[in-house]
């Protein structure tokens, strides 16, 4: 319910719309933030509609002098959540894990035991285990990025970390 109301309070902001593309390095991505959302509070800069691929998405970024931390929230469907996933993968980042109700599937663990194709169809299945609406915690990376994508039936939040 947290995210809900951080979700309605920020969609109160009225600015610009802007497109997330994280083909840039986060340097410089954190100077396009900095010159195009509002500044909301030390180091952190607001947008009310960010567009990353078809979806439009409340956003916050904190900028400091060694990272680059950008929040997307939406709320919560079943079509968004597989479209997140979808865009994740375009942008070149890799499921590490899935956690799903206090049981964690660890794609790197797996790897070291099974062949890609096993550990795709025992993740589908350990994913299918559960309804969409169920608290999920997906960790992605990229070359770039940290990614965290968590769904709870009613927010989904997608965070990107620059990584050092």
């Amino acid at each position: 319910m947290r995210w809900f109301t951080a979700f309605i309070a920020l969609v109160a902001f009225n600015v610009s719309a802007n497109t997330l593309t994280l083909s840039s390095h986060p340097d410089t991505l954190a100077q396009n933030i900095r010159s195009s959302w509002q500044e909301c509070d030390e180091q952190t800069w607001c947008e009310d509609k960010l567009a990353y691929y078809r979806g439009s998405y409340v956003a916050e970024a904190t900028i400091s002098q060694s990272s680059l931390e950008i929040e997307l929230l939406s709320e919560f469907s079943t079509h968004q959540l597989s479209q997140l996933q979808l865009n994740l993968r375009s942008d070149g980042f890799s499921l590490q894990s899935v956690e799903v109700m206090g049981e964690r599937f660890d794609i790197s663990q797996q790897s070291s035991q099974h062949s890609v194709s096993e550990i795709n169809a025992s993740l589908v299945q350990f994913i299918n285990r559960y309804p969409q609406t169920v608290a999920r915690q997906l960790a992605w990376q990229s070359e770039l990025w940290d990614a965290e994508l968590i769904s709870d039936g009613e927010i989904i939040s997608l965070r990107f970390m620059s990584r050092d």
